[in-house]
């Protein structure tokens, strides 16, 4: 019995030495590979290797050049080996293998990849770039869409990788896009705002053909044709999303003049912003014609120079007539609300409608315009101008409404006048 125990006692002194001596060689064996990168494969198979240490062997060697290749090759195999559910350790091996010029090896490890993390957003990341670095255009878009939709905040990246990588419009459209309202709706932003001009059609013409085009991003459209010089085509588009008001262009020049939809405030929409003394809102309280009106309260705190409710509207050759209802209320001051046609080309000095203060019921106002330029914007304002009386600080409210601006006729300038002017 005594020897019995003294064996026992040996066996477990033997275990525990082991157990204490196993970290040592491990961090013996972590030590050698800081200094010797060639991994040894028996070693690591064994686990006396640790995996951060494999990786971090892997990233050191890859500064080494086509020759320590081998090396980053066998420890991101034995890495993967290691964990072969890890769909980053696959993309780690397939980039390395792409590096090899190994294409095949490469795209199976992605493919790989993508069976374990379809719904990781940097697996879909390193996998879109193998598939650029290929040059597998439609490959690339195809993940690039799914990270759009798994990770919208990285969308700007991503438009940038389109315009600057890409280049094919139609393709990114086409495989590159997400079927989603927001997100095609931010790429066409962003072509709008930092793509080539010629993509923005094509863009405009795919966001129509999807029903994702509505009265926003049609104002971001004719803002673009507008500062194109692209008059004419204008109008039609702004009309395309804006079949809510059925007197447009049929004949009435001026959309929303009924103000029975709140602006968009962009495009060919009414367009206003706050203003020191003033106060601008649609009301349903009162109105001329329908059940709505633009209301403007000034508070008797300025004398200012008002024309911030405006619209731009094309006009092409001919004679105009302007009509709109206004109702004032305790209107102060010398100085009242009236209308004036601005042709912001200066070839045509403005038109102003007569002027209404103090209180009336609705009233007309209305005047007659000869254009005689080339079809091009004209503005609509709603105008006050300062006063030079000593009680010129305005107070008093202002409700429009019914607003029009109808073709009567052609232009009673001769052709070859009209022709001159349009070439100046």
């Amino acid at each position: 019995m005594p020897a019995e125990g003294a064996a026992v006692r040996r066996i477990a002194i033997a275990l525990a030495a082991a157990v204490a001596l196993f970290p040592s060689i491990r961090y013996l064996s972590d030590l050698r590979y800081r200094f010797d990168p060639a991994l040894e494969h028996s070693v690591c198979q064994s686990l006396a290797c640790s995996d951060d240490l494999i990786l971090d062997s892997a990233k050191r060697a890859t500064g080494g050049g086509p020759s320590h290749m081998p090396v980053v090759l066998a420890n991101l195999q034995e890495a993967l080996r290691r964990n072969v559910v890890s769909p980053n350790r696959s993309c780690d091996l397939g980039q390395v293998l792409r590096q090899a010029r190994r294409i095949d090896e490469a795209r199976y490890c992605y493919s790989e990849a993508m069976e374990l993390g379809s719904r990781n957003p940097p697996v879909l990341w390193k996998t879109a770039l193998f598939y650029m670095r290929i040059k597998e255009q439609r490959n690339t878009l195809k993940y690039m869409a799914q990270l759009l939709e798994l990770a919208p905040e990285y969308k700007d990246l991503i438009f940038y990788i389109y315009v600057v990588n890409i280049r094919n419009v139609a393709d990114t459209l086409e495989f590159g896009i997400p079927k989603q309202r927001q997100i095609a709706q931010d790429y066409f932003r962003y072509i709008v705002n930092k793509g080539p001009a010629k993509d923005v059609k094509k863009s405009w013409n795919w966001m129509k053909a999807n029903g994702f085009a509505d009265r926003e991003t049609a104002g971001m459209y004719v803002d673009f044709l507008l500062a194109h010089r692209e008059f004419s085509s204008a109008p039609q588009v702004w009309m395309s999303v804006a079949a809510q008001d059925k007197k447009y262009l049929k004949p009435n020049l001026v959309y929303n003049g009924d103000f029975e939809m709140e602006p968009a405030q962009v495009g060919l929409d009414w367009m206003f912003h706050p203003t020191r003394g003033a106060r601008i809102r649609r009301v349903s309280t009162t109105a001329f014609s329908g059940s709505s009106s633009m209301e403007i309260e000034f508070d008797g705190s300025e004398n200012i120079e008002f024309n911030d409710l405006a619209q731009k509207i094309i006009a092409e050759p001919g004679r105009y007539k302007f009509k709109a209802w206004v109702r004032t209320l305790g209107l102060t001051t010398d100085q009242g609300i009236a209308f004036r046609l601005v042709d912001p080309s200066n070839r045509v000095s403005p038109i102003t409608t007569r002027m209404l203060t103090q209180t009336n019921d609705w009233t007309p106002v209305e005047t007659e315009y000869d254009w005689t330029g080339p079809t091009r914007p004209l503005r609509i304002e709603v105008v006050r101008h300062t006063s030079l009386r000593f009680d010129s600080k305005i107070k008093g409210r202002v409700w429009i409404d019914a607003i029009s601006l109808t073709k009567i006729g052609p232009s009673p300038r001769p052709p070859a006048l009209a022709q001159q002017l349009a070439a100046q």
